[in-house]
């Protein structure tokens, strides 16, 4: 059986950090429209809005998805299927415009 546990590991807490800190800049630049706005917006106003609601649900899946890896995988298949699963979650925030790209030429 060949299961890289530490691999897959490193791999889930990096995606779930990614993720978290795309959430805190994401929501910090949604929350600046929303106080900057002087009427309602709605989730296509924001400037994160989609992204947001896109991501929201990672970090628990990644929870899981962490908790099974150190549980212990049982074999190749459960291996796979969660190698899988975090392939999902990685191109879900690939997906997701770069929030470094919005802003790197604002002043």
């Amino acid at each position: 059986m060949n299961i890289d546990i530490k691999y897959i590991l490193e791999r889930a807490y990096s995606l779930q950090e990614r993720i978290n800190n795309y959430l805190l800049e994401a929501n910090k630049i949604n929350d600046k429209a929303i106080n900057d706005s002087e009427r309602d917006l709605n989730l296509d106003d924001l400037p994160y809005g989609e992204e947001v609601i896109r991501l929201k649900d990672c970090p628990k899946e990644l929870e899981s998805i962490i908790s099974i890896i150190e549980d212990d995988i049982q074999n190749e298949n459960e291996y796979y299927e969660i190698e899988n699963r975090i392939q999902e979650v990685e191109d879900t925030l690939n997906d997701c415009t770069s929030i470094i790209e919005e802003n790197e030429f604002e002043d």
